[in-house]
């Protein structure tokens, strides 16, 4: 009866690995210019969605989910790529 209690209460949810998931996006949002103002962005920016997702499959595998540890390191590093396939496909080459 003592291990029931200790799985109920722990949870199973990923929250911290959603949360590296969101902020990877709104980052590769953040990547385009929008403005069209030709400032170039930092380079550190161009990484840091790679890094949320795979810090947010760290989080995933530490909690055992394993579905969500591929989900947000193939998320993080697949947001880059297809940024740039969205925008050339959208602006012309």
């Amino acid at each position: 009866m003592g291990s029931m209690e200790q799985t109920a209460g722990k949870s199973k949810q990923p929250v911290a690995t959603w949360t590296l998931m969101a902020a990877a996006l709104a980052i590769t949002l953040l990547l385009p210019d929008w403005a069209g103002s030709g400032s170039p962005r930092s380079p550190w920016l161009l990484a840091s969605p790679a890094v949320l997702g795979l810090a947010g499959a760290f989080l995933a595998a530490r909690q055992d989910s394993p579905g969500w540890m591929v989900a947000s390191g193939v998320w993080g590093i697949a947001l880059i790529p297809a940024l740039i396939f969205i925008v050339t496909l959208v602006g012309g080459p």
